[in-house]
């Protein structure tokens, strides 16, 4: 597991760069690559507790909420955060109200 979760760490932060270079030009990126850096700022801990996995969710949720580019690299972004939970043993589900959760 440990190899996915560095591979979805790496991909993670590659989606934060992206974000960056493209907010440059389109301000509709700037709260993707918030967000990313928020789950960024999470992920780099050395221990990960379930409380981290909800305030991952809750940043995902936070970018939904807003007006922001939602193309295909915020897609890929959520999936690199999946795996991300997956390698956790955690799954990553939009629940009935629209919501992003990461649950076991």
């Amino acid at each position: 597991m440990d190899s996915l979760k560095n591979r979805s760490i790496e991909q993670i932060k590659a989606h934060s760069r992206y974000f960056a270079r493209n907010s440059k030009d389109n301000s509709r990126f700037i709260p993707e690559l918030e967000g990313c850096n928020k789950i960024i700022a999470i992920i780099d801990k050395e221990v990960i507790q379930p409380a981290d996995l909800a305030q991952i969710a809750e940043a995902l949720n936070q970018v939904e909420e807003q007006d922001h580019f939602n193309g295909s690299g915020w897609e890929s972004f959520g999936f690199c955060v999946a795996s991300f939970a997956r390698s956790l043993g955690y799954r990553m589900i939009t629940n009935q109200k629209g919501e992003i959760e990461i649950t076991k």
